[in-house]
């Protein structure tokens, strides 16, 4: 197989961040209540929560956009842990992200425009600490502070006309020859994500060097993987990382990422997790450092297995499945100082909640319940923080009491402008399916909804196949904005998705357009398909007289 992929060859002049503008909080219109495309676009997306090593400041991102410029940019803010004194710390055209503490609190990290930054939590000394030629994509201090892990593309292959003919210098034009030559939406150009390891010396970073040389794989591993995907052991003394390393069809075709610890001493790396097919991934040491955490799908090739939390004493322990009793997939993992709890989030019936997983006893205890979902979860004293969201509520930062489940909206980034709104109203139904299954169906209602008149139905067919249907405010597919304009939304959790049990979501495995197929059956006005969706309302098309 030979494919090319053409470039522009006109040059294009880019602007760079520092001549356009500082993007804010937009103004925006709002005539009786009525929720708008220009509304939804004025929210502001809370990203990048990071919590103080001290549990007592939590600092995050606000990313605003703007129509007009058809572009946005993230500032980092900073407020303490019950959600007062918040304060902006940056105010860039460019965008702050990848945020995390440094290890002694005194400073926080954050990336833009490829350089890695550090200011004071007062606002105070800002400055560039990474002087390095090559982007960084993200970065991981260790425990002591002393050293760095900086995640770089790495060019490796030659795969452009420039790199392969001398005279054709001038061409922009990519050969591939095999697969994998595209990860979504980014063409694969002979760069990989490698693993650089700094010293810092005060604030700086000196002296990197790459611990994968030479190596043509992706560490954190493409097109979603960040630097949850890699470990520092706490005496600084091993790198935990995860590779799927693979090349051509295999890559393409297997999941079969690993986990390597990496030791800096003798800078020799060894592959942890032999024989075990799926993906194995996002490792974690205990705080005593005596046994490491991850996430592992036992089945290859197969993307929508359960991800079961595996644990091995370390360093050459037995692998132990303790998720067994959790018919769901654990995500958001986080150890307590004491490493007797690890607190998670995990999809019950299609809604992430809080669980507290104890060590000892291998069980696990349900925190929260109701219809948002809860991701990202921190420590910062007594309580939790994590992120939440429902239909029709944008990301929020919530603290949560582990001891009652109830969570407090601390960031409020969006308060002021939906209240200014008539919002719809959402809930969760069961619905008999033909072969007597309880389906999990979200019905979004318009805003002041009168149950005694009739109104015309949206029927969402998601995509995936897999994947789970929870209640996340979506901008892609907004049900809210579908339901301000006098639609009642329908959204079958069909067979497949992910939040509803294993059994539920490997069902349409190999069985595409069968029980799935009928659970979208109904009459309504329009159907609203993503991906997969459109694959089976072909097949509900095809089999309808």
């Amino acid at each position: 197989m030979l494919a090319m992929m053409a470039c522009n060859t006109t040059d294009q002049k880019k602007e760079g961040a520092s001549d356009q503008a500082v993007i804010g909080a937009p103004e925006v219109k709002i005539e009786n209540g009525q929720m708008t495309p220009e509304v939804l676009w004025a929210f502001g997306r809370v990203g990048n929560v990071s919590v103080s090593p001290d549990g007592k400041q939590i600092a995050y991102t606000v990313t605003y956009y703007s129509i007009p410029e058809n572009r946005g940019n993230a500032d980092l803010y900073i407020m303490d842990a019950d959600g007062t004194n918040k304060k902006q710390l940056t105010r860039t055209a460019a965008s702050e992200s990848a945020v995390a503490w440094k290890p002694d609190g005194k400073a926080i990290a954050y990336l833009r425009e490829g350089k890695l930054w550090n200011i004071a939590p007062d606002g105070s000394a800002e400055k560039q600490v990474s002087d390095i030629e090559q982007s960084i994509e993200g970065f991981l201090y260790a425990p002591a502070g002393d050293k760095i892990l900086l995640v770089i593309p790495t060019k490796i292959e030659k795969c452009m006309n420039g790199d392969l003919y001398e005279d054709l210098d001038k061409a922009k034009a990519y050969v591939y020859d095999d697969l994998m030559y595209r990860h979504w939406d980014t063409w694969k150009d002979g760069s990989y994500n490698h693993l650089y390891l700094g010293d810092v010396k005060g604030d700086k970073v000196k002296t990197i060097e790459d611990i994968m040389p030479g190596e043509p794989f992706d560490s954190p591993v493409k097109p979603f993987g960040g630097t949850e995907q890699i470990a520092w052991s706490p005496d600084g003394s091993v790198i935990v990382y995860t590779c799927k390393k693979l090349s051509g069809r295999d890559y393409a075709f297997q999941t079969n990422s690993n986990l390597y610890a990496y030791t800096l001493a003798d800078k020799q790396t060894r592959l942890l997790t032999p024989d075990m097919p799926g993906y194995d991934q996002n490792p974690q040491f205990s705080p005593d450092g005596k046994t490491l955490l991850w996430s592992s799908m036992r089945r290859g090739g197969y993307e929508a297995d359960k991800e079961r939390m595996m644990m091995m004493e370390w360093p050459n322990g037995q692998m132990v499945d303790v998720s067994d009793s959790l018919d769901a997939s654990p995500s958001s993992l986080q150890w307590t100082p004491d490493g007797k709890t690890i607190y998670l989030t995990a999809p019950i019936k299609e809604a992430y909640q809080i669980f507290a997983f104890d060590v000892a006893s291998r069980s696990f205890r349900q925190l929260t319940d109701g219809n948002q979902d809860y991701q990202h979860v921190a420590l910062a004293g007594d309580k939790l923080i994590a992120t939440r969201t429902t239909l029709v509520d944008p990301a929020e930062i919530y603290s949560v009491d582990p001891a009652t489940g109830k969570g407090t909206d601390l960031s409020q980034v969006n308060k002021d402008l939906l209240s200014k709104l008539n919002l719809p109203t959402f809930e969760k139904r069961f619905v008999t399916t033909t072969d007597n299954k309880q389906m999990v169906t979200w019905v979004v209602y318009p805003p002041k909804f009168d149950a005694s008149k009739k109104y015309p139905i949206l029927l969402m067919c998601t995509g995936g196949p897999q994947g789970v249907l929870s209640p996340s405010f979506s901008y892609r597919w907004s049900y809210m904005l579908m339901a301000a304009q006098g639609y009642v939304v329908v959204v079958p959790a069909r067979r497949g998705t992910s939040g509803s049990g294993q059994e539920w979501a490997d069902a349409i495995s190999k069985h595409h357009g069968t029980q799935d197929e009928q659970e979208k059956e109904g009459d309504c006005v329009a159907i609203v398909v993503t991906a997969f969706g459109r694959v089976v309302m072909r097949l509900r098309r095809g089999s309808q007289k």
